[in-house]
């Protein structure tokens, strides 16, 4: 997603821009982005730097790391941004982006957002996504879903630590 730099002026302007998730190249463990990007932003620019403030709307599919049953969420997260135009000499190649601060060189008329964008949606990807917050997973034995109900697996090991109390219950 391009933003033309030189069109934001001192004047707040509403930028309605639309990704579709295959132009991201996002690689996601255990998430696919279903949906198309929405953003929504404001722009304005103060000297030497723009600010880019708004939201970010999208629709995941998560395969829940429980029970592999898979289901959708909505997210929008805020992104706020503040290019900084410095000069091209100041400017290196490959520098480190700040989580908000972005130096970018000021001969530069037009700024992608498609980078900032993969890795504010691949940190809010949980590293384990659950379906539930009382997921009870699958059976060990059988693999049925223990959130549509019991199985008929009975637990067969019993634990030789508690042979002396059936000893005496048996008594």
């Amino acid at each position: 997603m391009e933003i033309q730099l030189d069109t934001i002026t001192a004047d707040p302007s509403e930028l309605e821009l639309t990704a579709v998730p295959g132009d991201l190249d996002l690689r996601l463990e255990l998430a696919q982005v279903l949906s198309a990007v929405n953003y929504r932003l404001s722009a304005w620019r103060i000297e030497d730097e723009i600010f880019l403030n708004g939201t970010v709307a999208y629709t995941i599919q998560y395969t829940c790391a429980r029970c592999l049953r898979e289901f959708e969420q909505d997210c929008a997260l805020p992104l706020n941004l503040v290019l900084q135009l410095v000069a091209d000499e100041q400017s290196v190649a490959g520098e480190a982006e700040d989580d908000v601060f972005v130096p970018i060189a000021a001969s530069r008329t037009v700024y992608v957002l498609d980078q900032h964008l993969r890795d504010l949606i691949a940190l809010e990807v949980p590293m384990k996504p659950m379906c539930r917050a009382d997921c009870r997973g699958l059976c060990p034995r059988c693999g049925t879903n223990l959130n549509d109900g019991q199985c008929d697996c009975r637990s067969e090991r019993e634990d030789p630590r508690w042979d002396a109390l059936r000893k005496l219950k048996e008594n």
